[in-house]
């Protein structure tokens, strides 16, 4: 989209470098930056630049990531809660115990939307592949094989 002028984000000039998101050891900080501090695993979600060896980066913007996280999983977190955070809360205030229906739910942004909801006390539903119902199910979620037949009669039936 950006390649095509079609993001409304983006006012670079082209060329530009892509990646969307980065995970990376702080190499070094600018004066008077105390967090985050050198060697420490941070993340970003830095729209464009982020396929890139070094990247400079204002430190507001950067979020610790905890010991222990792979940087290839961690990577994956930033746009996909964010994608999901916007998606529950930017429009409507949905109260506790509402149910949402989540298309494609095993994927990055839907484990998101399943995880955020059961944090927010809202009830998921989830469409899936049938090999993917565990990962569904895992988050708390109702889960629906998308293949198994009409999913919108399966959500009526287990929205009641």
């Amino acid at each position: 989209m950006i390649r095509r002028g079609r993001y409304p984000d983006f006012k670079g000039p082209l060329p530009f470098t892509p990646g969307y998101e980065i995970v990376g050891v702080v190499e070094k900080t600018g004066p008077g930056v105390t967090m985050p501090h050198e060697s420490q695993t941070i993340a970003d979600l830095c729209v464009v630049g982020g396929y890139a060896q070094y990247a400079i980066r204002p430190a507001r913007f950067l979020v610790p990531v905890p010991d222990g996280i792979d940087a290839a999983e961690a990577v994956c977190i930033p746009l996909a809660y964010l994608t999901a955070f916007q998606m529950l809360t930017r429009y409507r205030q949905l109260p506790l115990g509402a149910t949402i229906l989540v298309i494609g739910a095993s994927g990055t942004v839907g484990t998101a939307l399943l995880d955020l909801a059961r944090r927010l006390g809202l009830k998921a539903i989830g469409t899936c592949s049938a090999a993917n119902i565990p990962v569904v199910e895992r988050f708390g979620a109702t889960a629906i094989d998308y293949h198994g037949g009409d999913f919108v009669a399966a959500v009526r039936r287990i929205d009641r």
